[in-house]
């Protein structure tokens, strides 16, 4: 039959038939030494050469036997024929409740409680085919545990009975013992017990749904169904089951009704049916006008005392059903907005918004436009509007003699624009943007603005480091960065920073410490910096990047560039596998044997679209190294 054996877990037997197995200790179960529960089981005909035809629980657990039938077991002695508990030293704690147990309760079943069993024929249907349902009369039905609760949906072996039933029509509803509720009467059985129904307000009937009734019980089944809904019909309102099952459509219109939800209940009927009447919960949602606007936040930018910033555009639509009625409130003095009022059943509407600066200042100024219709499910709909006017710091001047002092000194979103010019010396490389969002900008571009950072391998500079957790609002725009020389980013280093680099030249920078993070024009470290516009050319590094390095920097965006003629070098003197052809570029210098990555180096996912890498140099990716996950779009890469 069945051994169960094992240390720190359990055993459940539910809802089963054990028959005709033969063995030497427990025919039908051999529980072994762990906790088993054994719950409304037949065992039957089963035979143990020594002892335990039907269980044997051998010591040092838990066994727990509800609501089962033990008749026709065998054994060496018939009194151990059914249950035998071993009685010792490791003695099995055993319960038996509610059962009917042949023979009954004998002394030798160790420490065993025995509560509520009977000891009284069954009354099987036609044990010897195999046929262990209940004859009218049993003692077997409604006899067992009056406490049992069957989890939602639970059925008899079968699966067409529940299992809890009346069985012998008393009134009380109590399991039966066995795997099989008996019941002389119909049962209604139903399957789905709830339909939910979703639609749009003046939009289509949704689809139609099927219930399904059959008869889990004996005799014929007459069903009718009683519903007064006026949104719902059924395609059959009665009918008649034996043991086929009865489709039923429901159908849903919505004509007339404006959103909201609606349900109402059917009653499935059979005043004979032992669970006569059941209810069918019906739901129906009909879902009114959403708000959709095109976007959440808007953003205006202008200078002090430059123009308006351009109008923007917004669209709101229905995404829903029924009509939107929307409107605008918007008392906001530097915002006005036209159309404020408008219709939508799922057409889009434009919507534009104008900005007036006249009397403000400079910084940010915020507003909360709301979007609303009453009727709409998601009313309002906030848009946040942002107006930001940067202040401008013109340099050089007596105030901010160098570039960093009016860093320092400048407010969050300003620009500072930088006057034509060759910025040497303190406080104009190593340039620090301290984690502002602001914006340095050359007056001119990089040809009339150039960073001469003038480092050495003794006195290492850079033009720019980014390393205080600068974001895309960060923008350096429009300058020449040149004569850098440290051990990484000669030209601008961004560790854990991802500032916007835009419209800038990056040219003959370098970074000369072996082993160390390289990137002789740009160096990126954990950072996801976007790089646009520049030429990046006529830079070394030792090792790795001699234009760009990127390692550990996921989001690292490489825009529309050239990058040309740079080198990645092992050390100024490595010789070449070849002499012939000459070396080309600006930089004298022999053919690397071990570098990495001429013109770039990728350590990380990096993404490079319309740029041309040409002329660039390295034992191994002259002009892309890629280490990682790389997208390469629209770029040509030669030379």
């Amino acid at each position: 039959g069945v051994s169960i054996s094992g240390y720190s877990i359990t055993a459940n037997v539910y809802n089963c038939i054990i028959s005709d197995n033969y063995g030497y200790l427990g025919a039908g179960i051999s529980a072994g030494s762990i906790a088993t529960t054994v719950t409304n089981c037949i065992f039957i005909n089963n035979t143990a050469t020594y002892r335990g035809g039907g269980i044997y629980a051998p010591g040092g657990c838990v066994t727990t036997i509800t609501n089962s039938i033990f008749w026709g077991n065998e054994a060496e002695f018939i009194k151990y024929a059914q249950i035998f508990v071993w009685k010792g030293v490791y003695a099995d704690i055993c319960r038996v409740t509610y059962c009917d147990v042949q023979g009954g309760y004998h002394e030798h079943m160790g420490d065993t409680t025995w509560e509520n069993n009977i000891e009284t024929n069954p009354l099987f249907t036609n044990p010897g085919n195999g046929d262990y349902h209940l004859l009218a009369g049993s003692p077997c039905i409604d006899a067992g545990d009056p406490d049992f609760v069957a989890k939602l949906g639970e059925t008899d072996l079968e699966g067409k009975r529940p299992r809890l039933l009346d069985g012998d029509g008393n009134g009380s509803t109590i399991v039966d013992m066995g795997v099989y509720e008996f019941t002389t009467l119909p049962y209604i059985a139903h399957t789905p017990r709830v339909f939910r129904f979703f639609c749009l307000e003046d939009g289509e009937n949704p689809d139609d749904q099927i219930l399904t009734i059959s008869n889990s019980g004996v005799g014929t089944l007459n069903w009718q169904i009683d519903e007064t809904c006026s949104w719902l019909s059924v395609s059959s309102d009665s009918g008649s089951s034996i043991e086929e099952a009865d489709n039923i459509t429901l159908s849903v219109d919505i004509t007339g009704l404006t959103s909201g939800d609606y349900s109402c209940e059917l009653t499935i009927l059979d005043p004979y049916a032992t669970n006569n009447p059941q209810t069918v919960e019906v739901i129906l949602y009909v879902t009114g006008p959403i708000i959709e606007p095109s976007k959440l936040d808007i953003d205006f930018e202008t200078d002090e005392g430059g123009p308006n910033p351009d109008d923007q555009i917004l669209t709101i639509s229905n995404s829903g059903g029924g009509t939107l009625n929307w409107q605008i409130d918007e008392a906001c003095s530097w915002l006005s907005v036209s159309p404020d009022s408008g219709s939508s059943t799922g057409e889009f509407d434009d919507v534009t918004l104008s900005v007036d600066i006249t009397g403000l200042t400079s910084g940010y100024h915020n507003y909360q436009l709301a979007i609303s219709d009453p009727c709409a499910i998601n009313n309002p709909q906030i848009i946040e509007v942002t107006l930001h006017i940067a202040e401008i710091l013109h340099i050089p001047n007596d105030e901010y003699p160098t570039i960093q002092s009016a860093i320092d000194a400048a407010p969050i979103g300003a620009k500072i624009i930088v006057a034509d010019g060759v910025y040497m010396g303190s406080g104009n490389r190593d340039i620090d943007f301290n984690g502002k969002t602001i914006t340095v900008k050359s007056a001119n571009g990089p040809e009339n603005c150039i960073i001469d950072s003038q480092g050495t391998e003794n006195e290492p500079h850079r033009g720019f480091y980014f390393h205080n957790g600068e974001n895309d609002k960060s923008i350096l725009d429009g300058f020449t960065i040149k004569n850098g020389c440290t051990s990484a980013g000669g030209g601008i280093l961004c560790d854990s920073s991802s500032p916007m680099i835009t419209n800038c030249t990056i040219v003959e920078n370098a970074a000369l410490v072996q082993f160390s993070n390289n990137g002789g024009g740009i160096c990126c470290l954990n950072s996801s910096a976007t790089i646009n516009n520049c030429i990046i050319t006529k830079n070394i590094a030792q090792p790795k990047g001699g234009g760009i390095y990127c390692s550990n920097s996921e989001g690292v965006t490489i825009t529309n560039c050239t990058i040309t003629d740079n080198h990645a070098i092992d050390t100024p003197t490595s010789p070449p596998p070849n002499p012939e052809p000459p070396i080309p570029g600006p930089i004298p210098i022999q053919i690397p044997t071990k570098s990495i990555g001429g013109g770039i180096y990728c350590a990380s996912g990096t993404t490079i679209r319309d740029t041309i890498v040409t002329g660039n140099l390295a034992y191994d990716g002259a002009g892309i190294y890629c280490g990682s996950r790389i997208t390469v779009e629209n770029c040509t890469i030669y030379g």
